[in-house]
């Protein structure tokens, strides 16, 4: 049988162990988005490169400057 006092530390302590839950879960989502923001901005680097030897290999080494500022102009919308 619960003693009141533990009934009443029981009490006590929920808000601090929640918060502690939260911020924990917290962290935990933000390592997942920073991971998955980084492997998207890996990709998106792949194939603007891609892009830029497949212009550089059609067009015979001429200018491509507009392809990489699309690329750049992406990452800073999303």
């Amino acid at each position: 049988m619960n003693s009141p006092r533990r009934m009443v530390r029981s009490v006590l302590a929920w808000p601090v162990e929640t918060q502690q839950g939260s911020r924990r879960n917290a962290m935990v989502a933000s390592t997942a988005l920073t991971e998955r923001r980084r492997e998207r901005d890996e990709v998106e680097e792949f194939l603007a490169a891609r892009a830029l030897a497949a212009v550089a290999t059609v067009s015979g080494a001429g200018s491509v400057g507009s392809v990489g500022s699309v690329g750049s102009a992406r990452r800073d919308v999303i």
